[in-house]
């Protein structure tokens, strides 16, 4: 899959990074929900002619989360961000609290549905999503109806990028870049819930000056 070269100051990580590092000058020390508040909303504002349009990155502002942008952008894809997005609802799930994780579930459909992927860089949030909202959602048939109809559309970072747009190429190296031996350690949700277990390894296969080793 080719993607049309956009001006780098007109990609999505150039301007999340660029309001990350304002906002961090501005405000030292600020709490990671202080930041998310501050974040624009880049649903379908960077374009790079791909045909996965309106693509979401369904992840709060991180470092992790601007690597997944770049990722995704090498990829040709074209990234949304929500900015009002919160939690899957995982914690409240686990702990038992099924009240609270439905409001999360509602409120994730609600900011989430009408985008044609959904891409989570978590193997616990996206084992949340993909494998527990079905019983989560058990006793609203409505919205269960409506989860069913995004379920197919939601994605491990790694299992979309290998098995979905089928990346052959990472990210040029940078001079600061990590060059050595490394492993891999399973997720233990992202293993268990979603499979995902080749597709991270067969990604870091990619990335030169890297060996894996078990």
């Amino acid at each position: 899959m080719s993607a049309v070269e956009a001006k780098p100051e007109a990609t999505v990580v150039a301007r999340l990074k660029k309001t990350i590092t304002e906002f961090l000058e501005r405000h030292p020390g600020s709490t990671f929900a202080e930041l998310c508040r501050e974040v624009p909303d880049f649903a379908g504002n960077a374009t790079l002619g791909t045909s996965y349009q309106n693509l979401i990155l369904w992840r709060g502002v991180s470092e992790s989360g601007v690597r997944a942008l770049e990722l995704l952008e090498k990829a040709g894809c074209t990234v949304g961000y929500v900015r009002d997005q919160t939690c899957c609802g995982q914690p409240a799930y686990s702990g038992g609290n099924k009240a609270s994780a439905r409001e999360l579930a509602k409120k994730f459909l609600q900011e989430f549905e009408g985008f044609d992927y959904i891409v989570i860089p978590s193997g616990s949030c996206g084992g949340t999503v993909k494998t527990h909202y079905d019983d989560i959602l058990s006793d609203q048939p409505d919205l269960l109806a409506r989860y069913q109809k995004i379920k197919p559309r939601v994605f491990e970072l790694t299992d979309f990028l290998v098995n979905v747009v089928h990346l052959d190429k990472l990210p040029a190296l940078k001079q600061s870049s990590f060059k050595g031996s490394i492993t891999y350690h399973d997720s233990c949700c992202g293993l268990r819930e979603l499979g995902v277990q080749a597709q991270p390894r067969e990604l870091l296969a990619k990335r030169e000056g890297v060996q894996l080793t078990k």
